[in-house]
Order: C-alpha cells, then sequence, then structure tokens
C-alpha cells in the first residue's frame, strides 16, 4: 500500500525553496544608490587621502594621528605631509578639515584589525546610512 502525503524532506525543500525565492526578491527590490557626479569626486578626495595617510605613516611611524574629524591637524603639523595634503580636494586649511563633494568634513576611523580607512557621510550628512562613502584601504 502506498502512502499518501507529503514527507518531511519534500517540506524542508519547500521551505529552503520559498526561502531563496523571498531572498531574491528581497535582493531585487533593494534600491541602489546611484552613482553621482559628487560620489565620484569624493572617491577621489579619498583615494588621494590614502596617499596622504601612507606618507604621514612613511614620515611618522606612527599609524594614524588621531580618529573621528580630529585627523587633519596631526597631518598638517608635518611639512611632507602637510604638502601632500593641500592638492586634495577639499582641504579647509583654515578650519583643519577636509570635506567631501557634498561639504560634510571626512572623518579617519580604525577598525577592529588596526587598519585605517576614511568615510564620508554622503549626502544625508548621516553616518552609518547607506549612502555613506568609505575608503579602500591597502
Amino acid at each position: 500500500m502506498k502512502r499518501r502525503g507529503v514527507s518531511v524532506v519534500q517540506v524542508i525543500l519547500l521551505v529552503i525553496l520559498v526561502a531563496l525565492a523571498g531572498l531574491v526578491v528581497w535582493v531585487w527590490w533593494q534600491p541602489s544608490r546611484p552613482v553621482t557626479p559628487q560620489t565620484i569626486q569624493t572617491r577621489a578626495i579619498l583615494g588621494r587621502l590614502n596617499d596622504v595617510l601612507a606618507q604621514y605613516q612613511k614620515t611618522t611611524g606612527v599609524a594614524a594621528p588621531a580618529e573621528g574629524a580630529e585627523w587633519v591637524k596631526g597631518f598638517v603639523e608635518i611639512d611632507e605631509v602637510r604638502t601632500i595634503l593641500a592638492t586634495v580636494p577639499g582641504f579647509d586649511a583654515e578650519a583643519n578639515v577636509v570635506r567631501d563633494a557634498w561639504g560634510n568634513p571626512i572623518e579617519l576611523h580604525v577598525r577592529p584589525d588596526a587598519s585605517y580607512y576614511f568615510r564620508s557621510f554622503g549626502p544625508d550628512g548621516k553616518s552609518g546610512t547607506l549612502d555613506d562613502v568609505v575608503s579602500d584601504m591597502p
């Protein structure tokens, strides 16, 4: 006599398929971040700041002067670093700040593995949102 009904394996497979289908739909409908001219300009600024940080590390032997928005003050104290920093778009020597293409200060942060990265808060000016632009550190 044949059994009629659904086996446990069939139920598990059905649940997995439904979950995968839901994941595909969720990823498909996520809003994508537009790449604007300001985003491109900010990425270029962050790339130049990586060069500035590398020169600071080479000159001083120190990983970074400070985190947050205070890092610029440590950079401008060293001639070799200040010279490179002066070529970065968005550098305001009077205010000791580097601004992104939206006019927001760029911050320097440390990761748990002791590597550093620069963060632009993006067009909304808020940290930790989807429109933030973060540097790729080597």
